[in-house]
């Protein structure tokens, strides 16, 4: 319809002004005309789903870079930054899910839906052959916007168990992962890692009954009849919120994972950390929505923080008009799998 969008504006100009050549008609006509203009106008970046921040003030004002604006307009773009750093001459990428910004990735990047080679290595292949096939096509990384994905064919190299034995995560922000890919299965050692929240398990309260070293806003609950392990746990709605800070590294992966359950049907929680700069200020959010049953479950969200953040503000919050109760919370360096 594009090259017929002229003659259809003009024959809609046309049939505005003729209805009512002159008079109040025709005033009338042009106002309404006005009005349906600038509303299209205004309404017209909603239509673009996938451009999350629309609004190019800051960049047309030079108070953020291109880069920072592309982070968040194009969600994929800080893997992609990420990838581009870490890619050698010689490497190609798979993607899933990310298909319409192949023109930020420097090296080659195939998919499944696009490439004929791809779709033949996955025709009765198992995962060490997989593995072995994608080694000598020059597959070394791995883009997957987890978005892109949902409802999409589980793909053999998109399940758990060939990821957990040949490839690692590297880089994860906004739901768009950066694995790097081994041609022999990786033997991981078992660490167990620093902790770095205080009080993780709400053991330790003070005299008004909040938990030591967490910073309480709102109503809360400090559970004593069921707790995941220990003796306590804390329960919030809509109207509490807890949190505690702790320094990170920029540019570093990080996990928090966090024990949940509720009495009540349709809840759902929040993972969510605040980035803060040296100076306290917020520099960005990450937040990822888990649903909660009657029996205590484990939720884990694995993230890169942003390469400004010097510190990071973790919170436990319910989404929307929620109640839920919360028990060992765990943030700490690395992709942690298991609890």
């Amino acid at each position: 319809y594009i090259p017929i969008l002229p003659l259809v504006a003009a024959l809609a100009i046309t049939g505005v002004v003729e209805w009512a050549p002159a008079g109040w008609a025709r005033k009338l006509n042009q106002v309404m005309l006005w009005v349906i203009l600038v509303t299209q106008g205004l309404l017209l970046p909603f239509a673009f789903g996938d451009i999350v921040y629309r609004n190019p003030l800051g960049l047309v004002t030079r108070q953020m870079s291109e880069d920072e604006y592309l982070g968040r307009a194009v969600l994929p773009y800080r893997a992609i930054q990420f990838l581009n750093r870490v890619t050698k001459p010689g490497d190609s990428v798979i993607g899933e899910g990310v298909e319409s910004t192949r023109y930020y990735v420097k090296a080659p990047l195939v998919s499944v839906i696009e490439s004929a080679v791809l779709r033949d290595m996955l025709v009765d292949a198992n995962e060490d052959g997989l593995a072995a096939a994608f080694a000598q096509q020059g597959f070394r990384y791995m883009l997957v916007n987890r978005f892109g994905v949902i409802g999409s064919p589980r793909w053999l190299f998109l399940q758990a168990s060939f990821l957990e034995r040949f490839a690692t995560l590297e880089y994860r922000y906004n739901y768009n992962e950066v694995y790097r890919l081994h041609e022999n299965e990786v033997t991981r050692r078992v660490v167990a890692p620093a902790n770095y929240l205080s009080n993780a398990s709400f053991e330790k309260p003070e005299g008004d009954r909040r938990p030591d070293e967490w910073m309480a806003g709102g109503k809360f609950v400090l559970e004593e009849s069921q707790a995941h392990e220990g003796r306590r746990s804390v329960c919030v709605n809509h109207e509490g919120d807890f949190k505690q800070r702790v320094a990170v590294v920029g540019g570093e992966l990080y996990t928090l994972s966090h024990y949940t359950r509720t009495d009540l049907p349709g809840q759902e929680a929040r993972l969510q950390v605040n980035w803060l700069d040296e100076k306290g200020r917020e520099v960005d959010v990450s937040i990822e929505v888990v649903p909660v049953g009657n029996a205590w479950s484990w939720n884990r969200m694995a993230i890169t923080a942003p390469e400004r953040a010097k510190a990071a503000e973790i919170h436990l919050s319910v989404h929307k008009e929620s109640m839920i109760c919360f028990d060992d919370v765990w943030f700490g360096l690395g992709n942690q799998t298991s609890p």
